[in-house]
């Protein structure tokens, strides 16, 4: 699953959530989106964004 997942937190995100998720779901936390499926930690909540690249 970590292969098509990143989880981006940007400033202002909260950074426990973020990271909770990244080890329940084995994914790689990134500063930017990345080129597949991102979760976006930022102010104002979680959101997703990007696509799957196949």
């Amino acid at each position: 699953m970590s292969e098509k997942i990143v989880v981006c937190l940007e400033k202002g995100g909260a950074r426990d959530m973020a990271e909770a998720f990244s080890r329940r779901t084995n994914t790689p936390i990134s500063e930017k989106p990345g080129e597949h499926l991102t979760v976006l930690f930022n102010f104002i909540g979680k959101t997703a964004c990007g696509a799957l690249l196949n």
